[in-house]
């Protein structure tokens, strides 16, 4: 189902029309329908039975459509019909087109009322674990025939990728007050700092901000880095002054080879940490209040004409639909 519905959601690309005047004839759907009952059932009486009508008029039917094609399709054994060399090939042909169109006309309505199709959903930064992960790669059962389809970004660009209509739905990490659309908050998750092994710091359990005053650190354009920069800024700066920061038009990942290599530490959010490489720290970062935390929020445009987009809202109301704070916890 899901590669028929995608060329259905691939077929906007333009293609010559078709003129059916040069490809009319007069061969109607109930001729063929009879042809079709008749291969299954073997007997004029039979298909007419299932046709609701009487033998003499699916056999009426069936000389008709011999006739308008030109071809003996059936041959008559006493009681029944078999379909003759040429007529296998005719309903081969015409039980797949029959086939294709039902497909293609429930595929439509089931696209149309959103309990088919693709959602392109947007997010920045490596997946890692957690609920994001299991979004985009092992999507609930309760989707049925509905696909995320994941498209990665850099963080400041998926608010312009939703207004260009690139995608659907943008997973968002941190404030979503800058975005006019709606949006849903889905999760929270805490703050980790990343250090080569050997630090200083790796010698504690977790660090608060006070312990990172006079450290490097090095941010990814993959990272919501404005709430990154805003932590180091509005923690840091009361604990003893300006942290120096440098961003990298790197990934993630790349980030971590530097801290790796000893070029300064850095933050990132608790999913990440799955990205992580051999030859490094991380420890959890706690504020005046405990826990650092980043909200993660699902965003998106009103305006979308998706169908399929309602019914993965549903599905992440049910899921994260609490107001209270949801928490990760993978380490």
């Amino acid at each position: 189902m899901h590669k028929l519905l995608r060329g259905f959601e691939e077929s906007n690309v333009e293609t010559p029309p078709v003129d059916p005047a040069r490809i009319r004839s007069a061969i109607d759907r109930i001729h063929v329908e009879t042809a079709l009952a008749l291969n299954l059932h073997g007997s004029f009486r039979k298909a007419a039975e299932a046709l609701n009508m009487k033998p003499a008029t699916v056999n009426r039917r069936i000389r008709d459509l011999e006739f308008l094609v030109g071809v003996p399709l059936f041959e008559r054994r006493h009681r029944r019909a078999v379909p003759t060399r040429l007529g296998k090939i005719f309903l081969r042909q015409s039980g797949r087109m029959f086939v294709d169109f039902h497909t293609m006309v429930d595929g439509m309505r089931r696209i149309s009322n959103g309990q088919a199709g693709e959602v392109a959903i947007g997010y920045y930064g490596p997946l890692g674990a957690g609920p994001l992960q299991d979004l985009l790669l092992h999507p609930d059962s309760e989707l049925g025939d509905v696909k995320p389809v994941p498209i990665e970004f850099a963080s400041g660009c998926l608010f312009d990728a939703l207004i260009a209509e690139t995608i659907d739905l943008a997973i968002v990490h941190g404030r979503t007050s800058a975005f006019k659309g709606e949006s849903h908050l889905l999760w929270h998750e805490r703050v980790f700092a990343v250090m080569p092994q050997g630090h200083r710091l790796a010698e504690h359990t977790s660090v608060r901000w006070g312990d990172l005053v006079g450290e490097t650190f090095l941010l990814s354009h993959s990272e919501p880095s404005e709430d990154v920069r805003a932590f180091l800024s509005d923690r840091i700066r009361p604990e003893g002054g300006a942290p120096v920061v440098i961003e990298h038009n790197v990934s993630l990942p790349t980030i971590f080879r530097m801290v790796r290599a000893g070029h300064g530490l850095c933050l990132c959010l608790e999913s990440a940490l799955a990205s992580t490489a051999d030859g490094l720290e991380y420890r959890e970062v706690l504020g005046p209040d405990g826990p650092e935390f980043v909200p993660a929020s699902a965003c998106w445009l009103a305006e979308h004409q998706n169908p399929a987009l309602g019914r993965l809202l549903s599905l992440l109301r049910r899921k994260h639909g609490s107001a209270a704070i949801r928490r990760l916890s993978l380490v």
